[in-house]
């Protein structure tokens, strides 16, 4: 599981309405570690499973989850060491997501 702590990019501001009142989106089963931070609002929780196309982050003033280039390609990064994937692979499926995340629109919560 991704940890909050595992996360070391910074917060960026919403792409939809430019606030920086902004969440990390932390996915897996909550731990105690977990529903604390949640608890205490300084992550937003995604759910148990996540995907290549989870956000990374809420906006709490426009609703609105996106991923964040940085924050996905860190996830990414910290998923392949524990995948112990080969080189070619490990390049390959890096520029996948980076594909992805080009291509990214963000969404809001009523749509």
């Amino acid at each position: 599981m991704i940890t909050y702590s595992l996360i070391k990019t910074p917060i960026p501001k919403c792409p939809v309405c430019g606030s920086d009142n902004v969440l990390p989106v932390i996915f897996g089963l909550p731990d105690d570690e977990m529903s604390e931070l949640y608890l205490s609002g300084k992550i937003w929780l995604g759910g148990c499973v996540f995907d290549i196309n989870s956000s990374t982050h809420w906006c709490l003033v426009c609703q609105t989850d996106f991923i964040d280039p940085d924050a996905i390609i860190e996830r990414t990064k910290l998923l392949l060491t524990t995948l112990k994937l080969d080189d070619k692979r490990d390049k390959e499926f890096i520029k996948q997501m980076e594909q992805i995340v080009a291509e990214y629109k963000p969404r809001r919560a009523d749509k």
